[in-house]
């Protein structure tokens, strides 16, 4: 059991980890979200809020909901149903995160926020 076992299975553990890496690198459902792509989530904007893109949101849990505050703490819009993924994520980092709204829709009076 040294060298010798080494040489004997080599072929096996290579073949094995080419397989692994073949797993890693074919995306499919399971395989989470793309690297360098936010999270987004659809914002209503509250009555008379004025929400620009690329201004920074402060996003806090109010219950099952994600309410977005603005830099003088004024609260702008809400997430009625979050994915549950992006509220275990505030919640486990503090409680709050910072939201760019991405773009902005007038008529329907919501927003696209990056949650970063």
């Amino acid at each position: 059991m040294g060298v010798d076992f080494l040489y004997l299975v080599r072929r096996t553990f290579k073949r094995r980890w080419d397989r692994g890496r073949e797993d890693f690198i074919r995306p499919n459902l399971f395989s989470g979200q793309p690297a360098g792509q936010p999270r987004t989530v659809l914002m209503a904007i509250r009555y008379g809020a004025l929400v620009a893109p690329g201004e920074e949101l402060l996003l806090r849990p109010s219950g099952n909901a994600l309410a977005a505050y603005s830099r003088d703490n004024v609260a702008v819009g809400e997430c009625e149903s979050p994915p549950a993924d992006v509220m275990t994520a505030i919640r486990q980092h503090g409680g709050a995160a910072i939201g760019l709204p991405v773009k902005v829709h007038d008529l329907s009076q919501t927003a696209d926020v990056a949650v970063q």
